[in-house]
């Protein structure tokens, strides 16, 4: 698959375009073997030539995810107040990205497990919008878009208890957020 010259980086293609002219160029499924022999140019990425790799939702994810990260961007700057529908569509967002990880194989049995339960109680209540693994922690961590209210927390503490007893693991909870980058000025370095 050669990306015109104009394009250096795959999220750049639009999901439409990407969709109609390169998806079905790409192999489902790859071994190591085969992509060593004939693609890998990467002197620092090691690949286990006996692992299948899953090239095209490999692929896809950046793509789809790009495309998801600037959707979400505008639904939380179209409105001061977000309406139960805006947090539902971010939430989906949320999901849909989470299941983007887990087609290249990037999640675990236990964040799988943690989303599939919040997605579960997301059903019956408007507290939780949506969840998705994140690679905050190292990985093993999982984001919770939640309404701020003591409903949300105490069902964000009922399935951690269900998790809990369904992993055998302890979990920890870090609640709100901070301003990040956001209350530092910009910095430009040249090089």
């Amino acid at each position: 698959m050669n990306l015109p010259n104009n394009i250096p980086h795959l999220c750049q293609i639009s999901l439409s375009k990407f969709n109609n002219q390169y998806r079905m160029l790409l192999p489902e499924k790859m071994s190591g073997s085969n992509f060593i022999a004939s693609l890998h140019l990467d002197p620092l990425t090691q690949i286990d030539p006996n692992e299948i790799y899953p090239v095209r939702a490999a692929t896809s994810h950046p793509i789809e995810e790009n495309f998801r990260v600037q959707l979400f961007e505008q639904l939380l700057n179209t409105d001061q107040h977000l309406s139960i529908d805006h947090l539902s569509s971010l939430g989906e967002l949320m999901f849909q990205s989470d299941a983007g990880y887990t087609s290249c194989d990037l999640n675990s049995e236990e964040t799988h497990l943690l989303v599939n339960l919040i997605r579960q109680q997301k059903s019956s209540n408007n507290v939780l919008f949506g969840a998705k693994i994140t690679g905050g922690g190292g990985g093993g961590t999982v984001a919770v878009l939640a309404q701020n209210s003591s409903e949300a927390v105490e069902t964000i503490a009922t399935i951690v208890d269900q998790y809990e007893k369904i992993s055998g693991r302890q979990t920890r909870i870090f609640s709100g957020s901070s301003s990040g980058l956001v209350t530092y000025p910009s910095m430009t370095i040249e090089m």
